[in-house]
């Protein structure tokens, strides 16, 4: 599999950005997105990154929206459009992000069904490990209530470590819907 090229996406008004959106709602259910609208690209003082993952023939095949904190990131959207999906590309985007001092953290919902399942052992394949914290996603719109989800990282990190950087995604990613 050969490399993907990675845009920062910076402005709402990008030429990729309906692309971006079209697949940010048909990937996740509303539940687990916050208002497309309310992602910080025009804010430079953010730490979220909006990336675009294009093949060599410069075809948009997936996004992460992905939140830098110094010795860790949270990845906290990653899809693949499905027209491009089993081509391996979600893995050569989890390898970019992953970057040596630096632990990776995402959310995933728990095993429910045969999709879940198979995602969990997709990052489990790529060497991310389920953290014992029990977690919930707080709720990215007024009125419902948090999402149990699983706390992934790589490298392993202890419960500690874990409810460290929960305290941070907490303060920082998700402040505005809590």
């Amino acid at each position: 599999m050969s490399q993907l090229t990675t845009y920062v996406i910076t402005s709402h008004a990008h030429p990729q950005v309906p692309f971006i959106r079209q697949l940010y709602h048909t990937a996740f259910p509303e539940e687990e997105r916050r208002p497309f609208e309310q992602l910080p690209l025009d804010d430079t003082d953010t730490s979220m990154q909006l990336l675009l993952y294009c093949n060599p023939s410069d075809t948009p095949v997936g996004f992460a929206t992905v939140w830098q904190f110094g010795d860790f990131c949270f990845v906290e959207h990653l899809a693949i459009d499905t027209a491009q999906r089993s081509k391996g590309y979600g893995a050569v985007i989890v390898q970019q992000l992953l970057s040596p001092g630096c632990t990776v953290l995402l959310e995933v919902e728990p095993v429910h069904d045969e999709q879940s399942e198979k995602r969990i052992r997709f990052y489990n394949r790529l060497g991310f490990t389920a953290n014992a914290l029990p977690y919930l996603q707080p709720p990215y719109h007024k009125g419902l209530q948090p999402i149990p989800m699983v706390l992934l990282s790589n490298p392993a990190i202890s419960v500690t470590e874990a409810e460290i950087f929960v305290n941070q995604l907490h303060k920082q990613v998700y402040p505005a819907f809590e």
